[in-house]
């Protein structure tokens, strides 16, 4: 018969994120910005461990509480990393974790409901036609550049002025 192996509490792995977390955070170079917020989301989620809402044991309960415990545990191993970083490799790291994360490019979607959305405020009003036909007035306000994203957005834009504007065409 095998022994069953106890897990550490939840409060001790807390308390030896903290401790890895208070020996990377002294180390120079560190993000401890990034850090800190990582710590922060990981004490107040282990905080609510004991009021996950659910009853006490039922499998929702463990469920909650083994993400609690992944994520404690995710987070003391990022502050092990910095902790035992080479000094050398700090400022690359440190510079790649604080750097902004990319924006994906936008859908056709997103872009026709920024340039409705542009446009309401402009006050230029669009409309659809049959076959996406799309009728700008007034057309003086128009830049060369929103003609030009008027042609290569027209399906797009005109199956989101139909949606925002609640139409329905029959053809």
């Amino acid at each position: 018969m095998q022994a069953a192996t106890e897990e550490k509490p939840i409060s001790i792995l807390v308390r030896e994120m903290l401790e890895a977390h208070s020996a990377a955070r002294s180390r120079s170079g560190v993000p401890w910005q990034k850090l800190d917020g990582m710590v922060m989301q990981a004490r107040q989620a282990a905080r609510r461990s004991n009021d996950t809402g659910a009853n006490l044991n039922s499998p929702e309960d463990r469920r909650q509480k083994e993400r609690i415990r992944r994520e404690v545990e995710r987070v003391t191993r990022e502050c092990i990393r910095w902790r035992d970083m080479p000094h050398q490799d700090i400022g690359r790291e440190a510079a790649a974790a604080l750097a902004p994360a990319s924006q994906p490019a936008a859908t056709p979607q997103q872009t026709a409901q920024r340039l409705l959305n542009d446009f309401s405020q402009r006050g230029i009003r669009l409309e659809v036609a049959s076959k996406s036909r799309l009728s700008v007035r007034p057309a003086h306000l128009l830049t060369d550049n929103d003609k030009a994203n008027l042609k290569a957005h027209q399906e797009a834009l005109a199956a989101a002025w139909l949606e925002q504007n609640q139409v329905w065409i029959v053809e």
